[in-house]
């Protein structure tokens, strides 16, 4: 009996984490870059506090340095928050100027094709495209609800 030498295919063992990020999914990147950056600056600012809690310094200096430290970390909190708001709102402009985009080529094949094939021409034409195109409409919410 020989060994089981089958090897799993290459989809099938990628991680979730690499498949989303190289399916190019814009959101997901955007968490994620913002997650590390913060995390980055905030592990920055805290190592500031733990610095400050340990210097021999008067209590009126260190309560500045603590304020500049605390505002610090409020407003990278602010800055990565917006940013990541104002991506996430651009991701799904983005999205929507391609489905745009892809129904109104859609809808221009079908006007080429059908002028070619059935001889259909102006609002004939448009009416019988759009008419088709609601069916599909349809018939796509139909079948995902």
């Amino acid at each position: 009996m020989e060994p089981n030498t089958q090897h799993p295919s290459e989809n099938e063992t990628r991680w979730w984490f690499v498949e989303m990020w190289n399916e190019g999914r814009e959101v997901f990147k955007a968490l994620v870059e913002h997650v590390f950056a913060f995390l980055l600056l905030i592990g920055a600012l805290i190592l500031f506090h733990y610095i400050f809690k340990f210097l021999d310094l008067p209590p009126e200096r260190k309560e500045v340095l603590e304020t500049i430290d605390f505002w610090g970390i409020a407003i990278a909190l602010v800055i990565f928050g917006l940013t990541f708001l104002y991506k996430l709102g651009d991701s799904v402009i983005q999205d929507v100027k391609k489905r745009f985009r892809s129904e109104k080529l859609l809808k221009l094949q079908m006007e080429k094709v059908l002028t070619n094939a059935i001889g259909l021409e102006g609002q004939e034409l448009k009416t019988f495209v759009n008419e088709e195109l609601n069916k599909m409409a349809k018939a796509a919410k139909a079948k995902s609800g």
